[in-house]
């Protein structure tokens, strides 16, 4: 090879070399995370917590290599999702249209390309929704202002404001038994049965150490009610403000005759 061509041969390498690093870089590959989303927190509705307005905002804490969220609202409370996961990207979701005195429980899932992680290590929130106003019952805090109540119902009620109680009356044409009962998802309720002139005939604070509702029953044959009018109150023991129980009152006529044609009234 004579000069000639070595050099020619050397000007080409060099423009083939810088030719070469002109090209631009290949594009890199987007990397998956190398671990489940971190721990995280739900922040509000505290669990538990009471007249929750009928459109929240659901709140919980960020989590570290979350790339998005599902979150669920039902209102079983089984820890588990019976209605649906809702999709969002963001840490928070506004809610409309709540039913009012209700018990809802909540969680979120952080998701990304290795998995999930549920909030709160997976205890889901609960709260109850409701006003300060009270239930629609009221106003019935006194004798006077009892309600009706119609046996074998089941009544959604509250006792709001602080302090607040509920009265019902009973009228029954015949000697009966009846129970009496208050439940729902926390609380701790007080109730006294009364009779016309306002004397005490029995009152119940706790079902057990465990249940803090109360219950009253009477029974045809022991110790039945006789014919007349009662009233039951409906209190909370700190008085606090309780947002949702519920109230049962069962009337069994000792009477089979009247048995067939309830003739009860319970208001």
């Amino acid at each position: 090879m004579n000069q000639k061509t070595s050099v020619s041969y050397l000007i080409a390498l060099l423009a083939a070399f810088a030719a070469f690093n002109a090209q631009p870089a290949a594009a890199a590959l987007p990397q998956s995370p190398s671990a489940l989303p971190g721990s995280f927190n739900k922040i509000t509705p505290f669990t538990n917590e009471n007249g929750i307005s009928t459109n929240p905002t659901l709140d919980w804490g960020a989590s570290a290599g979350a790339s998005s969220y599902t979150y669920c609202i039902d209102t079983l409370d089984n820890s588990q999702c019976d209605s649906a996961w809702v999709p969002t990207s963001l840490t928070s979701a506004g809610l409309t249209g709540l039913a009012t005195f209700t018990h809802y429980c909540w969680q979120v899932i952080a998701h990304n390309a290795q998995g999930d992680t549920s909030a709160n290590g997976g205890a889901w929130w609960c709260f109850n929704t409701g006003s300060e106003s009270g239930d629609p019952y009221e106003p019935d805090n006194t004798w006077e202002l009892s309600r009706q109540f119609l046996s074998n119902e089941t009544q959604v009620r509250s006792l709001r404001p602080a302090g607040d109680s509920d009265w019902i009356r009973i009228d029954s044409m015949v000697e009966t038994g009846l129970v009496i009962e208050t439940s729902g998802p926390t609380g701790d309720t007080i109730i006294y049965l009364y009779d016309s002139g306002l004397s005490l005939v029995e009152s119940n604070d706790d079902i057990s150490a465990q249940n803090k509702f109360s219950r009253i029953d009477r029974f045809c044959g022991q110790d039945a009610l006789p014919a007349g009018a009662y009233y039951l109150k409906v209190s909370q023991f700190f008085a606090v403000g309780l947002n949702l129980y519920y109230l049962d009152i069962t009337l069994d006529p000792c009477d089979p005759i009247y048995t067939m044609s309830l003739p009860l009234a319970v208001r």
